[in-house]
């Protein structure tokens, strides 16, 4: 927003007390909720994503990939000027979902072109920090267990983006967040996505890059006797 983007974005909460979605009827695709249509990001998507709250209502994070490619395609349909489609999905893959359709899911996200990339606690990688992957809520960072010994000391010490220190107990990954994690997997590597963790996604949202301006030169001619020189400065600010 504060780099004046064209970009356009979406906010689809998913979970959430409310159905507000074009794909919901009485049995499905309930609990979806597009808070903030297709558009360039202003205060408006701001407000909405303050007013966001943890909530006990169902999560299908594929009911909310279809809905959201859905909307973009609605959103797009017959407009020039989009680079890529893209859904980006947050999740800690911890509630039960409806993959029967997957196969059929997989090949409208291709046909459109839509890429899915995913934020989530941990995608298997074996690192050195093991990532401190969050196994229940977003904002509850933890470790998988392997390797729990080597770095009980030093999860405590860990700062975060803010300089808090996570106290966070390990747990493992629940036999749900396997199963989720597996079909976001399948999901992203077929339509060429990419995954990140929420360490890795906080480290790149505490970046700020300054809106980019193309210079421009002011020209003059300077002219000595006969000679006429042509000429342009740049102001830097």
């Amino acid at each position: 927003m504060f780099q004046q983007s064209k970009d356009e974005l979406a906010l689809i909460l998913y979970g959430t007390d409310e159905t507000n979605n074009d794909l919901a009827d009485e049995n499905n695709y309930q609990n979806i909720n597009v808070a903030f249509s297709l558009s360039p990001a202003n205060w408006h998507l701001f407000e909405e994503i303050q007013k966001i709250k943890p909530g006990n209502a169902p999560a299908d994070l594929v009911d909310a990939i279809v809905v959201a490619a859905d909307h973009l395609r609605r959103e797009t349909e017959g407009k020039r000027g989009f680079v890529a489609k893209r859904v980006l999905l947050f999740t800690n893959a911890a509630t039960p979902f409806n993959d029967h359709s997957l196969k059929i899911i997989l090949e409208s996200l291709q046909r459109q072109d839509i890429i899915v990339d995913a934020i989530g606690p941990t995608w298997g990688q074996q690192d050195d920090d093991n990532q401190h992957d969050e196994n229940d809520r977003p904002d509850s960072p933890m470790h998988t267990s392997e390797h729990a010994d080597n770095h009980e000391d030093t999860a405590n010490n860990h700062p975060t983006t803010n300089g808090h220190h996570l106290n966070s107990p390990k747990k493992p990954l629940t036999q749900q967040q396997q199963t989720g994690i597996r079909i976001i997997n399948d999901i992203v590597n077929t339509t060429e996505g990419s995954l990140f963790t929420f360490r890795e996604a906080l480290t790149i949202l505490s970046v700020h890059q300054s809106k980019t301006v193309r210079p421009t030169p002011t020209k003059y001619i300077m002219q000595l006797a006969d000679l006429k020189l042509h000429i342009c400065t740049y102001i830097q600010v």
